[in-house]
């Protein structure tokens, strides 16, 4: 806390984009529909491939961005729009 104002928590750059994939996982999950091997998911503005990798690990992801910036799933498809 600084001067009465909370700490925000968010994701930071070296573990962050872990814990973001881990949450958009069980989001779907809780929403009825969690990832499958079959599942094709679209990883739109991919930046450092981070997230899409760690998906990947779950169903077939595709990565998407202006520039390919990616240091991680450099496996997975990519398209730059």
């Amino acid at each position: 806390m600084v001067d009465g104002i909370p700490k925000r928590s968010g994701f930071s750059a070296i573990d962050g984009r872990e814990a973001k994939a881990k949450k958009i996982a069980a989001v779907l999950a809780a929403a009825g529909c969690p990832l499958k091997p079959a599942d094709q998911v679209l990883d739109f503005g991919c930046g450092s491939g981070d997230i899409a990798a760690y998906l990947a690990g779950y169903a077939k992801v595709s990565c998407v961005d202006t520039v390919d910036q990616r240091i991680n799933g450099l496996d997975l498809p990519f398209e730059s729009v």
